[in-house]
């Protein structure tokens, strides 16, 4: 009986252990960088050739690491 008391213990604490072990890692877990773009399309119109177009496009890290842009390209 003292066993079985002993070994149902035993189970339920490495069971406990598993499940809160598992939820404190998920928490740790970084999400990384995170672009948000209010208005990630603009419709330059007709542009004549020589001619500089100038729109500025807001991009905000919501995210929990540095955000890297390293290439831009027109659609």
């Amino acid at each position: 009986m003292v066993r079985l008391l002993f070994r149902s213990a035993l189970i339920a604490l490495v069971l406990a252990g598993m499940i809160f072990g598992v939820a404190a890692a998920g928490d740790q877990v970084s999400s990384g960088p995170v672009a948000e773009v209010k208005e990630p399309v603009f419709d330059f119109g007709s542009v004549y050739a020589g001619k500089d177009i100038i729109h500025a496009f807001e991009i905000r890290n919501t995210g929990d690491a540095p955000l890297i842009i390293q290439e831009v390209k027109t659609g």
